[in-house]
Order: structure tokens, then sequence, then C-alpha cells
């Protein structure tokens, strides 16, 4: 589903309709493909500032790193685990990181975003400011703001926050 190529030029890969995920490394040509946990479905992937590769789970309430020397998965749930409250089982697509290898994401089926601290595995979650069915989207950090859309909204929103002052534009 979404490629990333890693800073050492392997490129990974998510498979989400299989539930598995994988790796390319362009110099051998060699392939792994790892089945991932039970209905994870993984979706949106990132590669934070120590190579360490991150996954958003679009059938599971969590976000996961995974070590890419042993493929040890650590999976990091996220609030809300109550499947009623995400219709059509839409939970995490899309991943960020800022400077400091926090992870943000996207709740799209809750209307939300949050925020990972991998070092103390703190999560903070804030309402999207279109509400629960704004399906936020796409995500990215630059210069340590978070932009996402709100992809259910018409015109789509694009809506900034800055995670300081936590507020919303």
């Amino acid at each position: 589903h979404t490629p990333l190529v890693a800073q050492n030029g392997d490129v990974w890969f998510t498979l989400q309709n299989s539930n598995m995920l994988g790796r390319l490394v362009p110099d051998s040509g060699d392939i792994r493909l790892m089945k991932m946990p039970e209905r994870t479905r993984p979706y949106g992937i990132k590669e934070d500032s120590k190579g360490t590769i991150w996954i958003a789970f679009r059938g599971r309430n969590a976000v996961a790193s995974i070590n890419p020397e042993t493929w040890e998965i650590t999976e990091y749930e996220t609030p809300n685990p109550d499947p009623a409250s995400h219709p059509g089982g839409y939970y995490i697509r899309r991943l960020a990181i800022d400077s400091q290898d926090n992870i943000w994401y996207v709740d799209s089926g809750r209307g939300y975003i949050g925020r990972l601290n991998p070092g103390t595995g703190e999560i903070k979650e804030w309402p999207s400011p279109s509400g629960p069915k704004s399906h936020p989207y796409a995500i990215e950090v630059i210069d340590d703001i978070v932009w996402y859309n709100e992809s259910d909204q018409r015109p789509d929103a694009l809506v900034r926050f800055d995670p300081k002052t936590e507020t919303f534009q």
C-alpha cells in the first residue's frame, strides 16, 4: 500500500489487505515479507532519525515500531479501543515524525490527531476542529508544526496545529 525509502536505501512497504510488511533490498534484490499481528492492516509507514520503522494500523487502534535489524514489533495502543467508535473500521491511517522523533497520527474514524512519545510511551490526542466526522487523513510535520487535512469536509480543510500552544488554525 505505502512505500518508504529508508535512510540506508532499503524500500519498506505495507500490504494492507494482505496484513503484511515487506522490505526490498535494492542492491541484492532480496525481498522479505512478514505477517503482521492479526487485523492490523498496516497502512502508513515512516522512519525516524534513528532508523526505526513506524507503521500505522488501519485495522486496529495502534501504531507500531519495527526494529529494522531484528524485525521485532512493539505496539502502542492508542486511546478509545472501542470498535463502535470507529465506523467502517477506520483507525490510524497516516503518520508523521517531528524533530524530537515524536510520532504524530490521524485517527480518521474518530476525527482526532494524536502524538506518541516513544521514549515514555505517553500518548496525547486532540479532537479535530470539524468534529468526529472530519476524517483526518494526510499528515505532515514541518518545523515542528503539524499539518493535516480533514478529508470528509467539502471543501477539504487544511488544518494547522501548533503543539506548543495546542491551537488549531
